[in-house]
């Protein structure tokens, strides 16, 4: 079920925006990463010379007419929130000059207060550190809206590095927060660029304020407040109210390695999502978390089907697909049950500085066939240079669709291009070199058609040291096209309390309004009440609007009622069209409770079966999923005889003495037991390098954490009964590296070979263990709580 409007009515500062007619906010959100966190916090971590000014770029797309904006400064006089409008927030397109005109308007009067669908509004500061109280457009700033808008944030800093380290995010509106977050990767997770060497969460406040949790953290934090809190993989945020989180990622050190990501929280996590960007000299791939307690089985799904493979995710852990290349799309899915984490990094496998820039993935769920561009500058500033844009829109499909591209929204100038299922094609617009504001859908014999979109710089379109390129990039949000506003009146007070109350008759006023491209077909979507479901009307689009109302007695149990609704596919019976009178007392339960998916649930019917259709007909490739319990015997036919005998004689006391705690009981995606590749099975690059930095940390096959400070040499694993008595020892020598210890060597020996490496690295010394595992899954303890795959 798509949740729509319900902060319209809980929003604590709302009266506040009274002011503006009869219109009020239908969403909020919050500039995240203010320039102080952001300047400390993470540009001066990654390279030293960043300095202020902080260069912070907020765009605002307009997607309707006569939208109303309230800009609310947080500077001197706080967030408005006692029933007035402070004298430091700004109301464009209200029609009184008086309140403000969004910045570009000229003359400012009465008359020209007006905000029209595809106008952008550019707000551009150079914010100085120490912050001061001068009134600018910054971080910590709250947006509001009484029509959907797109909001993108951007920010370099001076210096060296200057826009080459610029960064971007979209912005979450506040009903989209949540209080659960967890750390896909961390700063204890190796790659081949270190693109994770620095990881962070960049946490915001909401009108509630909130107090965090996090490893290490416990914080109060007031309306609009942020804190940037360094992280490893696997760490869980948790608040008492709802949050917004961003999470950062950088090489320390580096020149200009930074890439930002917006969170969403875990309830929101899917086992199915979309990647647009195709990109093969960019070098783009999709990284996985699983944050499960196995491994799970996950399909890369292409536009070719011949092209498509599946790879392995252990549990909590991380893997990347294949590069993602040129005029592909792709489709990420594994099993009911398995949600995880995608997200996609261009430039992986370079010196990961010159197109570095990334995305988090949209759960297909969310999808809709709809998106606004936020920000889409082809260039830096919108010069190009004469030589085209190198910064791009990027659009896949989740099935054979007619793309069209409104690249002003307002009506004229659409282009369309016909398009395969999760093909990826690319747009700009060369008349202004900017995307900023475009209106894309996409539709098929006139019924929608889900997209997934992202902005960022095109490898091919730019090289080494363009001084006119952005090396950024956002996912483009979906647009919710229909929106709905719901108001209770009381028509028959039977307690006489004065209060609307179980029992009561009364009113409900549904305003439906469609600001999408494409109009509402009859029949196609609902609106449910407390009172009923209502069928929606055909409606226009771009502005159509339908009202209704329904008469109901309130329902025992019920205190209050809010006039909140939410809009459903219409279900299959006969809804009121009109104003009907003699609905049901209490909520139909023949309509859906979800939205639709836009999407299959499950993997494609490529992927894995629930278990092996078949024993293995040879020596088995894999082994346990979570971890040993024992060497197999050789044979699909006979079951592990036992666990490790040794435990970890110079770490933990508590070492496992009988293998993993943990064994599937049910069926799982992928098979528990030894098994042969399935078909089109691949093995993924990156699968089987594990990198060790910093204090050396170690997990138990029971998912305890260790740290080690000392020096010595460590027995991870003996288990002469691995492979039929072909043995397995792990060992590691530690060192004392000034104020820190690290691994110094780590050998793995499997009957009479022996693979050892050792840290040749100068920064932080680390060591680098690369090799396939002569088992294909059977999991090693190693350093860094990560396994050899």
């Amino acid at each position: 079920m798509m949740k729509i409007f319900s902060a319209l009515f809980s929003l604590a500062a709302l009266p506040a925006f009274t002011l503006a007619g009869d219109v009020v906010p239908i969403m909020s959100m919050y500039v995240p990463l203010p320039e102080t966190s952001l300047l400390h916090g993470v540009f001066h971590v990654i390279k030293s010379n960043a300095r202020a000014p902080v260069t912070t770029m907020i765009s605002i797309a307009v997607s309707t007419d006569d939208t109303v904006i309230w800009y609310d400064h947080h500077e001197r006089d706080g967030y408005d929130t006692d029933g007035s409008v402070a004298a430091s927030t700004r109301v464009w397109g209200d029609g009184d000059s008086g309140n403000g005109c969004a910045p570009g308007v000229s003359p400012c009067t009465d008359a020209t207060d007006v905000l029209i669908a595809g106008q952008v509004i550019i707000l551009k500061n150079e914010v100085p550190v120490p912050r001061g109280n001068a009134i600018l457009f910054d971080g910590g700033d709250k947006i509001s809206a009484s029509l959907p808008i797109a909001v993108t944030r951007s920010a370099y800093p001076s210096g060296e590095p200057g826009s080459m380290m610029a960064g971007a995010v979209e912005v979450i509106e506040q009903e989209q927060w949540g209080t659960r977050f967890v750390a896909p990767v961390g700063q204890d997770v190796g790659s081949e660029t270190d693109a994770f060497e620095y990881s962070a969460f960049a946490i915001m406040a909401g009108d509630e304020g909130a107090t965090i949790s996090c490893p290490g953290e416990f914080k109060t934090l007031a309306q609009g407040e942020a804190v940037v809190i360094r992280v490893d993989q696997g760490w869980e945020l948790t608040s008492d109210k709802p949050i917004q989180v961003d999470l950062i990622t950088g090489d320390i050190g580096s020149t200009y390695q930074l890439r930002w990501y917006s969170l969403v929280p875990v309830e929101q996590w899917s086992n199915e999502y979309y990647a647009p960007v195709g990109d093969t000299k960019g070098e783009t791939k999709v990284t996985i978390y699983n944050p499960g307690t196995r491994r799970i089985t996950v399909t890369c799904t292409l536009p070719n089907p011949n092209d498509s493979y599946t790879f392995r995710v252990p549990a909590k852990s991380i893997r990347s697909s294949e590069i993602i290349r040129d005029g592909d799309g792709a489709k990420f899915s594994a099993g009911a049950g398995n949600n995880f984490f995608a997200f996609s990094s261009t430039d992986t496998e370079g010196g990961g500085q010159i197109y570095d820039w990334g995305y988090p993935l949209i759960p297909s769920g969310s999808l809709t066939n709809e998106v606004v561009v936020g920000l889409g500058y082809g260039c830096t500033d919108m010069n190009c240079n004469g030589d085209g844009e190198r910064s791009v829109v990027w659009i896949t499909a989740v099935s054979d669709a007619t793309i069209h591209v409104d690249y002003n929204n307002d009506g004229n100038n659409v282009a369309t291009k016909s398009v395969r299922a999760l093909e990826s094609v690319y747009f700009t617009d060369d008349n202004d070199e900017d995307m900023s504001g475009a209106r894309i859908w996409a539709e098929k014999n006139g019924e929608p058609v889900n997209i997934a979109a992202a902005w960022g710089q095109k490898a091919s379109l730019s090289k080494s040291g363009d001084d006119y390129a952005l090396d950024l990039g956002t996912v483009i949000l979906p647009f919710e096209p229909t929106r709905t506003s719901c108001s209770v009146d009381i028509k028959e007070d039977r307690d006489g309390d004065g209060e609307i109350s179980a029992g009561d008759i009364v009113v409900e006023t549904i305003e439906v309004f469609n600001v999408g491209a494409m109009p509402v077909s009859e029949g196609s979507i609902a609106v449910e009440t407390l009172g009923g479901t209502v069928n929606v009307e055909a409606t226009d689009g771009r502005g159509g609007t339908k009202i209704y109302t329904i008469e109901y007695e309130v329902p025992p149990g019920v205190s209050t009622v809010t006039g909140t609704c939410e809009v459903v596919p219409a279900p299959p019976t006969t809804s009121p069209t009109s104003s009907p009178t003699g609905v049901p007392t209490v909520s139909p339960t023949a309509g859906p409770t979800g939205g639709p998916t836009a999407g299959p649930t499950g993997g494609p019917t490529a992927s894995p079966t629930a278990g092996p259709t078949g024993g293995p007909t040879g020596a088995p490739t894999g082994g346990p999923t979570g971890g040993p319990t024992g060497g197999p015997t050789g044979g699909p036919t006979a079951s592990p005889t036992g666990g490790p005998t040794g435990g970890l004689t110079g770490g933990p006391t508590a070492s496992p003495t009988g293998g993993p705690n943990e064994t599937p009981t049910e069926a799982p995606t992928d098979p528990p037991a030894p098994d042969q590749p399935t078909p089109g099975d691949r093995t993924i690059t990156d699968a089987p390098v594990v990198f060790v930095k910093g204090d050396p940390h170690f997990k138990t096959f029971g998912g305890e954490l260790y740290d080690f400070h000392g020096e010595c040499d460590l027995v991870l694993l003996h288990n002469p009964q691995f492979m039929n008595g072909l043995g397995m020892d792990v060992h590691v020598r530690t060192k004392i590296e000034d104020f820190w210890s690290s691994v110094e060597t780590a050998a793995i020996k499997i009957g009479d070979d022996t693979l050892e490496s050792w840290s040749s690295r100068g920064k932080h010394p680390c060591g680098r263990i690369q090799g396939k595992d002569p088992v294909e899954d059977f999991q090693v303890l190693c350093p860094c709580g990560h396994s050899l795959d």
